[in-house]
């Protein structure tokens, strides 16, 4: 789990820019409306966190409206169920829209 990506400012993420050295997995979210409180987020199907497959080295573009709820957030390697333990500690990119 990353530290927490304040939004403030932000309208909406567009991209997240995978690190090279990413061990391969999913990438979920967890958002805030406070700062305190964080919430796996889901795509609206029943048990279906919000994903995003990423892969190394490289841009995964997203459509604005998919994070527009969150003001704080925090990028998960693998799922809520299933985490993926990174090797390296690894920094991603988050190209936003102002």
């Amino acid at each position: 789990m990353s530290g927490i990506v304040d939004l403030t400012g932000a309208t909406a993420i567009v991209a997240l820019i995978t690190p090279s050295i990413w061990t391969p997995a999913v990438v979920t979210i967890q958002g805030s409306p406070d700062g305190v409180t964080f919430y796996d987020l889901h795509d609206g199907t029943p048990n279906t966190e919000l994903r995003f497959n990423v892969f190394l080295n490289s841009m995964t573009m997203i459509n604005p409206n998919r994070l527009r709820c969150c003001q704080l957030l925090k990028l998960r390697s693998g799922t809520a169920a299933a985490p993926v333990i990174q090797n390296l500690a690894c920094q991603f990119g988050v190209v936003v829209e102002t």
